[in-house]
């Protein structure tokens, strides 16, 4: 068991993966008024797109916790790259 620093950052792999879709659904942001449901439509194809086009990141992203933990050990609790 390792002791992490209490000023750690969020190492949570889903933060990456939440950040991959806001960026997504950002970049579809319609130039306008938005309705519930085109909302909705929207999101649910930005989610398919994330699935679809970034598994290997995804993958990445839970793989990387040895290195991310190391990195932040060795800058005790200081943000790290990830």
């Amino acid at each position: 068991m390792m002791k992490i620093p209490p000023t750690s950052p969020d190492l949570n792999p889903i933060e990456n993966v939440w950040k991959t879709l806001n960026d997504r659904v950002s970049e579809t942001m319609p130039p306008g008024f938005e309705s519930v449901p085109h909302f909705k439509k929207r999101v649910r194809a930005a989610v398919r797109w994330v699935n679809k086009n970034k598994v290997e990141q995804m993958k990445n992203c839970v793989t990387s916790m040895p290195r991310r933990i190391q990195a932040l050990l060795a800058l005790k609790g200081a943000m790290t790259p990830y």
